[in-house]
């Protein structure tokens, strides 16, 4: 599941600025984003959270991580 979710945000803005979208996926994104889901980017950590509450790396500006120590491993 590792970046999995980056993915997800590229083929949803891809869909949305052509105009097109599938409502399936886009359920789905909805879903996990309301659910919680695995936004840490460091492979092997299960935190569930909603996205806002994984900081983004200040490097890459790209990869979230559930804290500091997840940022660090990775």
């Amino acid at each position: 599941m590792r970046h999995y979710t980056l993915d997800v945000f590229s083929d949803v803005l891809h869909w949305l600025q052509k105009g097109e979208y599938d409502a399936d996926v886009l359920d789905e994104f909805r879903s996990m984003a309301l659910e919680g889901a695995e936004y840490c980017c460091n492979e092997g950590c299960e935190v569930l959270g909603q996205m806002k509450n994984f900081k983004v790396c200040p490097q890459c500006k790209t990869y979230r991580y559930c804290g500091a120590a997840c940022q660090k491993q990775d």
